[in-house]
C-alpha cells in the first residue's frame, strides 16, 4: 500500500483495460498480463461516519475494473441456460485504510489480472484462475483500500468430474496453460476445525432472494455481511467496545455455493489476537455434523482511538 496513482480521465466511470506483455513479452501466451484502470464517483451510502469507504463496499468500486479485463478476452455467461464457462469467485480478499474521501469525489482504481493454475500434493493441476488485484485511491493521491479477486474456471455440472476446468479454453486465444502457481487458502487452512467454535449460533438463519444474483446462488457479498453482522453482536455480548473497533480486512473463500431458501448456521472462532482476527465458519444446516463449512471469512480488527 501507498503508491500514487496517476490520473485518469474525470467524467468517464472507467478507463479501457490495457493488456500487458511486459519486455519483451512473455514465452509463454497463458502468462499474460491484463492492466486496467477505472473511476467512479462516491456513492454517500458507501461512506462510514468518518467519510471511509466502508469495508463492504470496496468492491463496489473496483470490481469493474477486474471484470472489464474478462469481457474483453470473451462474451459474458449465459446466464439463461448456464452453458459454457463460468469463473464463479474462490478467494475475496478486501482491505481498507480508512482513509477520508470527499463524498463529492471521484475514486481511481488501477489493477492487473492474470491467470494461474493450483497444484494438488503431486503436483497436477486441480483448477484453473484467473487472479486479479486492484488497488482504489482518492483525488489526494492516497490509498483508500484494495481487492484481491480469484476466480476459477468451472462448467455447471452435477458431475464434479465435468465441472473441472483444467486448460484456459482455447476460444480465449491466449495459450492453455499458465506458467504461474496460485497459492490459495482452503476453508480447512482457514478454520480451526480441531476445536470448539468461541461463538456457536444455535437457530439457524435463511438465505433470501435479495441476496442472490444472476449467478443463481448467494452472492459473495453477502457472506460478508452476515459474518460481519454476527462477529459485531457476538463481540459486543462479549464486553469489546463495538464504539471503537473496525473490520480493516476481510478475507473469504467459497468451498461450495448457498442457495435461496437454504438454512444456515454461523460459528466463530478467535484466531489471533493483535490485530484481533475473528474467523466464521458459515455451515449449511442441512449438512451432517462434522460436513465442512460452505465458506469461511476471516475479519482482522482496529481500533479507532
Amino acid at each position: 500500500m501507498g503508491h500514487e496513482s496517476p490520473p485518469l480521465r474525470r467524467g468517464c466511470e472507467t478507463a479501457p483495460a490495457r493488456r500487458s506483455f511486459g519486455m519483451p513479452g512473455p514465452e509463454n501466451p497463458a502468462d499474460i498480463v491484463l492492466e486496467a484502470e477505472a473511476e467512479r464517483p462516491v456513492d454517500f451510502p458507501d461512506l462510514s461516519e468518518r467519510r471511509a469507504v466502508k469495508l463492504a463496499s470496496m468492491t463496489r468500486y473496483v470490481a469493474r475494473a477486474h471484470f472489464q479485463t474478462w469481457e474483453q478476452l470473451r462474451r459474458l455467461p449465459d446466464f439463461e441456460t448456464l452453458e459454457g464457462v463460468f469463473t464463479p469467485l474462490v478467494v475475496l480478499d478486501i482491505e481498507v485504510t480508512d482513509a477520508r474521501v470527499l463524498p463529492n469525489e471521484t475514486i481511481r482504481v488501477r489493477g492487473r489480472s492474470t491467470f494461474g493454475k493450483v497444484l494438488d500434493g503431486d503436483g497436477n493441476v486441480r483448477q484453473i484462475t484467473r487472479d486479479g488485484t486492484h488497488t482504489a485511491f482518492n483525488e489526494s493521491g492516497e490509498e483508500v483500500g484494495r481487492v484481491r479477486f480469484v476466480n476459477a474456471f468451472t462448467r455447471y455440472d452435477a458431475d464434479p468430474a465435468k465441472r473441472k476446468v483444467l486448460e484456459i479454453p482455447e476460444e480465449l486465444g491466449v495459450g492453455r496453460l499458465p506458467s504461474r502457481v496460485t497459492e490459495l487458502p482452503t476453508v480447512a487452512t482457514m478454520l480451526p476445525l480441531d476445536r470448539p467454535p468461541d461463538f456457536p449460533e444455535g437457530e439457524p438463519n435463511v438465505w433470501y432472494y435479495a441476496q442472490t444474483d444472476p449467478n443463481r446462488h448467494v452472492n459473495s457479498l453477502a457472506y460478508l455481511h452476515v459474518a460481519q453482522e454476527y462477529v459485531a453482536t457476538r463481540l459486543h455480548h462479549a464486553g469489546h467496545p463495538m464504539d471503537r473497533l473496525w473490520a480493516r480486512r476481510a478475507r473469504l473463500c467459497f468451498r461450495k455455493p448457498c442457495f435461496r431458501g437454504e438454512e444456515y448456521r454461523r460459528l466463530a472462532w478467535q484466531t489471533a489476537d493483535d490485530p484481533l482476527v475473528i474467523t466464521t465458519a458459515i455451515a449449511k444446516a442441512s449438512d451432517p455434523d462434522g460436513h465442512p463449512p460452505a465458506t469461511a471469512v476471516e475479519l482482522t480488527l482496529d481500533t479507532h482511538q
